[in-house]
């Protein structure tokens, strides 16, 4: 079922039956361990995939809530991993555009959008653009 799910939200156009395959990527992110989201991170590329999902549902609050939940616990994983690991989470999230993402979506009116938003980047991507740039660099 997951790679039905997976391949329904990348090869399918933004609908509602791929809004539900959003919830249930989502929700299998929040309810699992860190084994599971590891895994999830080296064989599903995950985190191009929630990237991904930020970007379509731009337009649709709930949705973008859930998934900017699901990418911050998928995140946390970040110290399961090497510096130079290629599947680094927070390297493939900046590397995806999802730095760019969440700093747009500070620009919405929604105050929780923007509180997660924020969260995410200053928790897991400190320093501003300037040094998550820096950072990137210094990985490869």
């Amino acid at each position: 079922m997951l790679n039905i799910t997976i391949k329904q939200i990348d090869e399918c156009p933004y609908n509602d039956v791929t809004k539900e395959a959003y919830w249930s990527i989502c929700n299998l992110v929040e309810k699992s361990d860190t084994e599971v989201k590891i895994k999830l991170i080296r064989e599903k590329d995950l985190v191009r995939l929630l990237v991904a999902m930020i970007r379509e549902a731009q337009k649709e609050t709930r949705i973008v809530e859930i998934v900017l939940v699901a990418t911050e616990k998928l995140l946390v994983t970040a110290m399961q991993f090497e510096d130079n690991d290629n599947q680094h989470p927070l390297y493939k999230f900046q590397e995806e555009g999802g730095c760019d993402l969440l700093e747009d979506l500070q620009q919405t009116p929604n105050v929780s959008i923007f509180a997660l938003s924020q969260r995410i980047l200053k928790h897991h991507f400190p320093g501003g653009e300037e040094n998550r740039k820096q950072y990137f660099i210094n990985l490869i």
